[in-house]
């Protein structure tokens, strides 16, 4: 398996983390936000966007 660099970007990740939340306004400033999947969105991405 190759190894990637930094600047590597998956291709199926094709949206922003805040797009995972109810209110995108709520990204970095609140603990727990409420979390939605959005069209074209995947569970992981969803996992991931409230780290």
């Amino acid at each position: 398996m190759a190894r990637l660099g930094p600047t590597h970007v998956e291709s199926r990740r094709r949206l922003v983390p805040a797009s995972y939340l109810a209110r995108p306004g709520d990204f970095g400033r609140r603990a727990r936000p409420a979390l939605v999947l959005p069209p074209g969105g995947d569970v992981v991405s969803q996992r991931t966007a409230v780290i």
